[in-house]
């Protein structure tokens, strides 16, 4: 008796045998490599069409990695489809898997020991199977990668313009270059040395003592390059006086704030060190800016208050939840350039501090556009003679 016919029996029924020249041809392809080196050929045309369109370079796999990017994001430009951009991620992920692998966890900087703790891994990349040592090694003696942390000492600086012999071993670092010639009047014999984009430096001496004031510019990228620059032509240490915003109650317009330590919310000390390395003051620094400017605004009216501060990068995306975040957190005043200061002055061995002029409080409800400008010139005039005789007091 026949059996009930299931569906796909017709089909099963009526399929044709491949003949034995396909059977084998089709064994062979799979044998047979990609010249590409994946496993198959890929079955959409499109992903085809994107991956054949990427050279092959012997050179090194870096370079055909990079490449390809640029071919697909071409592409994208060219079609910018959701299909499009579907068969370009595709392609990308089949081209560039190893080296999106290796990004991902390549070392931060160099060193060894274990992640766990902190520190990057000392393990040399590998992609496709081969140490990449070789290959880095190989570009970087046939292009003669320069060496930043060596090039242009005791040389007249690129950014800031000065030189050595021109600078005091202590500098005074207010970020508005408008700022150093308020810093000019409490010296005498005062130069102007060099004024190159946000970076105006000027020289006198006070109480006998020889003193370099230096803007920084607005936020750490620019505060970090005056550090390092101004390092290598002989300062050693380094006092900011800034403007900051208040993050607790009671802290008026004009009031000084003496940073013990700062929360790192700032890209560029993420460049420098590990996300836990501490951005903290020379202790004795810190010390004698807060004795002093108790000292000098005793029966003024003006409040001293020390603590932990933030550094942000970007002044206008400081939500109110972010504010109260900080607020919660006991953190004392927010200000853009100290982060930068206190990392790189650890990791170059030098010595740093911050008193700022409260210039708003932003859980008070005053803010910059409340008319604290008079309050807060009287609170630069005051920090800055702080901190001048904080560098006479510890000869710094």
């Amino acid at each position: 008796m026949d059996r009930a016919a299931r569906p796909g029996d017709r089909a099963r029924r009526h399929r044709p045998v491949p003949s034995a020249d396909r059977r084998e041809r089709r064994s062979d392809d799979r044998d047979q490599p990609s010249s590409r080196g994946f496993s198959s050929a890929s079955t959409c045309p499109s992903v085809a069409a994107a991956e054949s369109s990427v050279p092959t370079f012997t050179s090194s796999e870096r370079d055909r990695a990079v490449l390809a990017t640029q071919t697909i994001v071409s592409r994208l430009n060219a079609q910018p489809t959701s299909s499009t951009r579907v068969v370009a991620t595709l392609a990308t992920t089949r081209v560039l898997s190893p080296w999106r692998r290796q990004l991902i966890e390549r070392p931060r900087s160099p060193g060894g020991g274990d992640p766990d703790r902190g520190a990057f891994s000392s393990v040399p990349p590998t992609c496709g199977g081969r140490s990449m040592t070789a290959d880095l090694t190989k570009t970087s003696s046939a292009s003669s990668i320069v060496d930043k942390s060596a090039a242009g000492v005791d040389a007249r600086q690129y950014h800031i313009g000065v030189a050595p012999g021109e600078v005091s071993s202590v500098a005074l670092l207010p970020g508005d270059p408008f700022r150093v010639p308020m810093i000019a009047e409490f010296l005498t014999d005062v130069v102007e040395v060099a004024h190159q984009r946000e970076h105006l430096t000027m020289t006198g001496t006070y109480k006998g003592r020889r003193i370099t004031a230096t803007s920084t510019g607005m936020g750490c990228p620019s505060t970090a390059i005056a550090v390092e620059e101004l390092a290598r032509v002989g300062v050693t240490s380094f006092i900011r006086v800034g403007s900051s915003a208040g993050l607790q109650p009671g802290i008026k317009p004009g009031d000084l704030l003496v940073s013990e330590g700062t929360l790192r919310n700032d890209g560029t000390t993420a460049a420098y060190a590990h996300h836990g390395f501490p951005a903290v003051p020379d202790l004795e620094i810190a010390l004698t800016l807060r004795r002093i400017a108790e000292e000098r605004t005793a029966g003024t009216g003006t409040s001293v208050f020390s603590g932990i501060n933030a550094s942000d990068d970007a002044f206008y995306a400081e939500t109110p939840a972010w504010i109260a975040e900080l607020n919660a957190l006991g953190i004392l005043n927010v200000e853009m350039e100290s982060s930068a200061l206190y990392v790189v002055a650890r990791l170059r061995g030098l010595r740093a501090g911050m008193i700022c002029a409260t210039s708003s409080n932003l859980v008070d409800g005053a803010s910059l556009y409340d008319g604290t400008k008079d309050a807060l010139k009287d609170g630069w005039m005051r920090s800055i003679e702080v901190a001048l005789d904080t560098a006479v007091a510890l000869e710094l």
